[in-house]
């Protein structure tokens, strides 16, 4: 376990959820993502900086 904060961003498959995921990953914090579609959530070009473990 680290000291890092936690985050929960919804509607992070895409647009400003992603976004707002990708910019709280920069400054250090480990981010669960959570979405309508399982497919907007698995690993893509477009959100290939959130880890994924759907």
């Amino acid at each position: 376990m680290t000291g890092a904060p936690v985050a929960l961003t919804t509607g992070g498959g895409s647009g400003t959820g992603a976004a707002v995921a990708g910019q709280l990953l920069d400054v250090g914090y480990r981010v669960a993502v959570t979405g309508r579609g399982e497919r907007r959530l698995r690993p893509s070009p477009a959100n290939s900086r959130i880890p994924a473990a759907c």
